[in-house]
């Protein structure tokens, strides 16, 4: 009996330390996973329900570096320290062909949870590989296009002639550039090309992209479509420079109109014109445009005709009397 009642007691103890153990524990992440495409690595998992917000996530991995020679220390994520997403890119931090585990914890109101590890290493000779390639026609030449691009990744591009299976050629491609350019293609044939990617290490390989077939047009549809090009371009600039020619003669012959219509000079009213002699022409005064020499020739006409009048005046008075030769 008394046996029994300690056992109850050191029982009771246990449960007690580890509930106050665990007051301030917070819940560990969920479902670990590890999303790996084209040497592009993601890392995800699942947040707990909490009713503490905001809810932080630090990442940590070990590679075998750090288990062999670093006591088995683990390293941080540094992009992925006390972060709010529940995902993590730790492509630049797997940088070697070797295992690695990563873990995360999580963070809410002070409190930390467990570590939740990734179920099995990773290694990046696993990630997903595909690739799409896109073909077009350049003269007498095949522009081909991969995408995604990435160095770590090469193409095997198979290329032949439609209808000649026998003479198959094939060409590797390194993805730093994401085109490629098929030279010397001959013209009127049909050519068929397909891809596959794999890592440059020899790793995995991806699926074969499906098979793609182009016509390289033949020199003389070539020369009709250059020659009907050379003869739009001509006709647009003939049509150019005669419209060009047909606004300047345009300018020049409707200027002057325009320009009389628009702007018309009027002469002043009669009223608002200066003083004009009295023997100024009738075209003088109404117009009022009259030269200094036209002006003056009738006002000393005027003058003679008047001396003559005020002559006969005085003679028919008897106040003026002619002075004659016999007088004197």
């Amino acid at each position: 009996m008394f046996q029994q009642w300690c056992f109850f007691r050191r029982l009771l103890a246990l449960l007690l330390h580890m509930a106050s153990c665990g007051a301030g524990r917070f819940p560990a992440p969920r479902n670990l996973t590890m999303d790996s495409q084209n040497m592009n690595h993601l890392l995800r998992w699942t947040l707990p329900a909490a009713s503490c917000r905001p809810v932080y996530s630090s990442v940590q991995f070990q590679g075998e570096w750090e288990l062999l020679y670093l006591n088995g220390s683990w390293e941080d994520v540094h992009m992925c320290q006390r972060i709010v997403l529940n995902m993590c890119d730790v492509t630049s931090d797997l940088a070697t062909d070797s295992d690695y585990n990563l873990r995360v914890r999580l963070e809410c109101d002070g409190h930390l949870s467990p570590w939740e590890h990734l179920r099995e290493p990773f290694n990046r000779r696993k990630t997903l590989l595909t690739v799409v390639m896109a073909v077009s026609v350049r003269v007498t030449s095949l522009w081909v296009r991969f995408s995604p691009a990435s160095p770590s990744l090469t193409i095997s591009l198979t290329i032949w002639e439609k209808g000649d299976t026998l003479n198959v050629s094939g060409q590797v491609i390194e993805l730093e550039q994401p085109s490629y350019t098929v030279q010397e293609l001959r013209g009127g044939a049909t050519y068929c090309l397909k891809a596959q990617a794999h890592l440059a290490n020899g790793g995995g390989r991806s699926t074969t992209t499906p098979t793609q077939c182009v016509l390289i047009p033949s020199f003389s549809s070539g020369f009709q479509q250059t020659w009907r090009f050379a003869v739009l371009v001509s006709t647009a600039v003939v049509g150019v420079v005669l419209l060009a020619s047909l606004l300047v003669w345009s300018a020049k012959r409707w200027t002057p109109v325009v320009w009389y219509t628009c702007f018309a000079k009027e002469s002043l009213p009669i009223t608002l014109r200066g003083p004009h002699p009295s023997g100024a022409p009738q075209s003088c005064r109404i117009t009022g445009t009259c030269s200094q020499s036209t002006a003056a020739a009738p006002s000393h006409r005027t003058h003679r005709r008047n001396k003559s009048t005020d002559q006969q005046s005085l003679q028919s008075t008897g106040v003026y009397r002619p002075i004659r030769s016999s007088d004197q």
